[in-house]
């Protein structure tokens, strides 16, 4: 399995199908998803890691530095639970380098899954659809 950070835009067009797929998963924009991940090329804020094989990319996962202290990943995607773990422990190794010491993340789907990765609740993200 290869994993690596995004660095060109050949890379970024062949992330474009599982940015799609993101979307509809978790029904957040293709643009908003597509601006972040295309931000990695822009400087030092964002950052994209990939991962799959020789032939494919088949996952990515997406964030910002919100401090110098604090990474928050926005986008998450993988097709297999393998790849997820593994583009989780690249991101914890490189940002464990550059002196990041919180992680933080929101998610649709319950949150004791992540426990397994460390995770522990902080915050809840309180919604209200105004409408009409």
């Amino acid at each position: 399995m290869m994993i690596d950070t995004l660095k060109d835009e050949s890379q970024l067009s062949m992330l474009i199908p599982l940015i799609e797929m993101f979307e509809e998963e978790t029904e957040v924009s293709l643009s908003q998803n597509l601006i972040e991940v295309s931000n990695s090329l822009q400087g030092d804020i964002y950052l994209t890691i990939f991962g799959g094989d020789e032939n494919a990319i088949k996952g990515y996962l997406c964030g910002y530095f919100s401090s110098r202290t604090s990474f928050m990943i926005t986008q998450l995607f993988s097709s297999t639970p393998e790849l997820t773990e593994e583009l989780f422990n690249y991101l914890q190794t490189h940002l464990r380098s550059q002196g990041v010491t919180s992680l933080l993340g929101h998610t649709k789907r319950d949150v004791r899954v992540f426990r397994k990765f460390g995770f522990e609740i902080s915050h809840y993200l309180l919604i209200k659809r105004l409408e009409g």
